[in-house]
């Protein structure tokens, strides 16, 4: 069984993991919350950025790095955005989504994600 757990940046722009909760209202607004294990192991509570919210596709890159969903992937010189479609993880390729097969995970690797290192799909389009 595959291990469920997400990540995303709080707001000091910091990777948090946990799971998401939902939203909390709170003086007329709403704050997306996750819950986050601390190094001292409390349970707390922390405001996200949604947008930046991925879940763990439950696979590791060739370097043992955990894959979470809008990482920036390396494979066959290109890089792919790790996305969810159709029931499954995968990438789009000339508008063609395709899922992630072992060969391609165990070949290619995590080079960023898409919140903090959109120049690498930058210079893939050029």
């Amino acid at each position: 069984m595959r291990e469920i757990k997400f990540r995303a940046l709080d707001e000091n722009d910091e990777w948090i993991y946990g799971m998401p909760l939902t939203y909390v209202e709170y003086e007329e607004k709403e704050f997306p919350i996750m819950r986050n294990c601390d190094e001292t192991g409390y349970w707390g509570i922390k405001n996200i950025d949604p947008k930046t919210l991925g879940q763990y596709i439950g696979l590791k890159d060739r370097n043992g790095v955990e894959i979470y969903e809008h990482d920036i992937f390396r494979f066959g010189g290109r890089n792919y955005v790790i996305m969810y479609n159709l029931g499954s993880f995968g990438c789009f390729e000339d508008d063609e989504y395709f899922p992630l097969e072992e060969i391609f995970y165990r070949n290619g690797e995590v080079v960023g994600n898409i919140d903090e290192n959109k120049e690498l799909l930058e210079s893939e389009s050029e």
